[in-house]
C-alpha cells in the first residue's frame, strides 16, 4: 500500500490501514460508478475515507497507473478531492480518497428544493458570471415541489459553480504538465462539510482507457455532458471539459439531468449542439 503524505494518515501505519480496508463489505458501499465501486472507511468518529475499488488491467496499463497516481497525489487545491493514497491487488486496485460528508451535486440536486426569493412566480433570475440567467420555476422545483426536504439556496449554488471552476482551472491550467478530466459532471462533482465544490474523478478516464494501440470504442466521458465534436475526433480537450462545465451550471440551474424525461417529453435537451 502506498499511502501519500497526510495529516490525517499520520496515526495510521500502512498494515493497520490494509487491514481495515480489506474487511469493507457490501453494507460499506456509498456509491458506484462506470470506474468503480465506493466504499466507506470508518476509522474513528473523526476519521473516515471513501475508497474506490477498481479492476486491473494489463501490466503495462498497471504501470502508467502507478505513475499517473503519484502524480494525482502531489495536487493539493482546496475545491479538489485529496487522494490519500492506493493500494494495487492481483485483481484490483483501491484508490484512497477524503470522504466528502454532502455526498456529489448530483444527489444533492435530486432531491432539493430550490427556494426563490418570489415564490409566486413561475420564473426567477440567477446571476452567474456577470449574466443574468432567467430560469423555469417548474423545472427547478422538480417533480418533488414542496415536499423535498434539501434546499440550495442560490448563494449555495453560485459558491459551488465558483468553486467546482477554479477546481477544473487548476487542473487545465497550473498542474505540470495540463490535466484534462474528461468525465466532468455532477456526480462528479462533490460537496464538503461546508457546501464546498470538490472536484472527483479527475484522470480516471484515462487511467481506465483500453490499450491506445488499438482500435477502442471506448468512449471518455458521459452522454448528456460530452461535447458534440468529440463524437467526430474521438479526442479529449481543455475545452471539451469546459462544455461538460456548462452542462453542470445548467443543471444547477434547472435541477435537471441532460437526459432528463421531461426534456426528452417535449423534445427538448439541457444542452443543445
Amino acid at each position: 500500500m502506498v499511502m501519500f503524505r497526510s495529516p490525517m494518515m499520520q496515526s495510521l501505519t500502512s498494515n493497520a490501514f490494509l487491514k481495515r480496508t480489506l474487511k469493507l463489505s457490501n453494507r460499506d458501499i456509498i456509491g458506484s460508478g462506470g470506474y468503480g465501486t465506493v466504499y466507506r472507511l470508518t476509522i474513528n468518529e473523526s476519521t473516515a475515507f471513501a475508497v474506490k475499488r477498481l479492476n486491473r488491467g494489463t501490466a503495462e496499463r498497471d504501470r502508467g497507473f502507478e505513475r499517473e497516481l503519484e502524480a494525482m497525489g502531489d495536487i493539493k487545491h482546496r475545491n479538489i478531492v485529496t487522494l490519500h493514497g492506493y493500494y494495487t491487488a492481483p485483481h484490483y486496485n483501491l484508490l484512497i480518497y477524503e470522504l466528502m460528508p454532502n455526498g456529489s451535486l448530483d444527489t444533492f440536486l435530486r432531491g432539493m428544493l430550490v427556494s426563490l426569493q418570489n415564490k409566486g412566480l413561475e420564473c426567477g433570475f440567477f446571476h452567474l458570471a456577470g449574466i443574468r440567467v432567467m430560469a423555469s420555476y417548474r423545472y427547478m422545483c422538480g417533480a418533488g415541489g414542496a415536499a423535498n426536504k434539501k434546499h440550495l439556496e442560490w448563494p449555495s449554488r453560485y459558491k459551488i459553480a465558483v468553486g467546482a471552476a477554479r477546481g477544473l482551472a487548476y487542473l487545465h491550467h497550473d498542474c505540470i504538465p495540463h490535466i484534462i478530466h474528461r468525465d466532468i459532471k455532477s456526480s462528479n462533482i462533490l460537496l464538503d462539510h461546508n457546501m464546498e465544490a470538490r472536484v472527483s474523478d479527475f484522470g480516471l478516464a484515462t487511467l481506465m482507457e483500453p490499450d491506445k494501440t488499438h482500435v477502442s470504442t471506448f468512449v471518455a466521458g458521459t452522454f448528456g455532458y460530452l461535447a458534440p465534436e468529440y463524437f467526430d475526433t474521438r479526442r479529449a480537450t481543455s475545452k471539451g471539459d469546459v462544455y461538460s462545465f456548462g452542462v453542470v451550471l445548467l443543471e444547477l440551474l434547472t435541477g435537471k439531468k441532460p437526459n432528463d424525461e421531461a426534456f426528452i417529453e417535449e423534445g427538448t435537451q439541457l444542452a443543445n449542439e
